[in-house]
């Protein structure tokens, strides 16, 4: 188990400080009762709680954790203009990223649910699975 969580933090902790970390994270879930931000903007927001998270899983804390996770599930949307953008680069490949995209802000949920239950077995398996989607994903439809 101990192999097991260095293994995580590790990755984690690798993947959080990589430059432009999910340079194009947020598929616009930004209806008016959400603000939204520049692309650039809600990367460093990202970013900033995945260290938080990631820390918080090192050092147990569950209400950090909890808090973290919920951030990053529910960070703003994208300005209107960056979403076109983005969706005009990823052409035909818009839903599959937001199915990948999707299927990371469910996983930062869960994590959140997890803490709030006090459960750090169910909190590392999420954290791995979203850590592993989020790398995915970003492979995958980074702009390049």
């Amino acid at each position: 188990m101990n192999y097991l969580i260095l293994n995580i933090l590790t990755i984690g902790l690798l993947f959080a400080s990589t430059p432009g970390f999910a340079q194009e994270h947020h598929h616009g879930h930004n209806g008016s009762d959400k603000a939204t931000q520049p692309i650039i903007e809600i990367m460093r927001g990202m970013n900033t709680n995945l260290n938080k998270l990631t820390d918080a899983v090192i050092l147990e804390d569950f209400s950090l954790i909890a808090s973290s996770a919920h951030d990053i599930a529910n960070h703003p949307g994208i300005d209107q203009e960056d979403l076109n953008q983005l969706f005009e680069r990823l052409g035909n490949r818009k839903q599959a990223f937001i199915s990948c995209d999707s299927a990371v802000h469910n996983l930062a949920a869960d994590i959140s649910k997890a803490a709030e239950a006090q459960n750090m077995d169910l909190v590392l398996e999420k954290y791995a699975a979203m850590l592993a989607k989020t790398v995915e994903c970003h492979q995958k439809y980074r702009l390049k």
